[in-house]
């Protein structure tokens, strides 16, 4: 293990405050989400950035396929968070419990994950999701009972849906 590159474990000067609403924690080499805390260092120059009206996450771009740490973060962020970006990451299965706390998304971004399974009736909590973007690979086991599952959710949501 000397010499190989360690997965960072929280945000300090492995994200930027890109603009007031907006935190950006992409290519990093994250596999799983970090640790939230009220305040991180700017990886652009270490300023002391605090998480306080931030609207928009983007950890696209990375290594993630732990999601276990977003039940707390939506959690700390106090229902702030309306855009979540995991696109381009490692992501193969979607558990509803990852997704506790997060009812307050509008956009999740989950394009570019190799998403095998998962229950689509996780997003029913979401209350205020408008907007799934994902893909369907060749490989994924969505059962039909998934499929018809997504199909009656994407009825209230404007999904995007490819399949390679």
């Amino acid at each position: 293990m000397c010499g190989t590159a360690r997965s960072p474990v929280i945000m300090d000067n492995h994200c930027q405050q890109t603009s007031k609403k907006m935190i950006q924690c992409d290519g990093e080499n994250f596999e799983a989400l970090p640790i939230f805390s009220s305040q991180f260092s700017d990886r652009r120059d270490g300023t002391n950035r605090f998480m306080k009206g931030v609207t928009q996450l983007d950890f696209s771009n990375n290594s993630i396929s732990d999601l276990s740490a977003l039940p707390m973060a939506c959690k700390m962020l106090r229902g702030k968070v309306d855009v979540l970006n995991l696109k381009n990451n490692s992501i193969e299965e979607l558990d509803g419990a990852n997704f506790e706390n997060c009812n307050q998304i509008k956009r999740l971004i989950l394009t570019g994950n190799p998403i095998k399974s998962f229950n689509p009736t996780i997003f029913q909590k979401m209350k205020r999701l408008s907007s799934l973007e994902m893909d369907l690979h060749d490989d994924a086991c969505w059962s039909t009972k998934d499929v018809m599952a997504f199909a009656q959710i994407s009825k209230k949501l404007k999904m995007t849906l490819k399949a390679d």
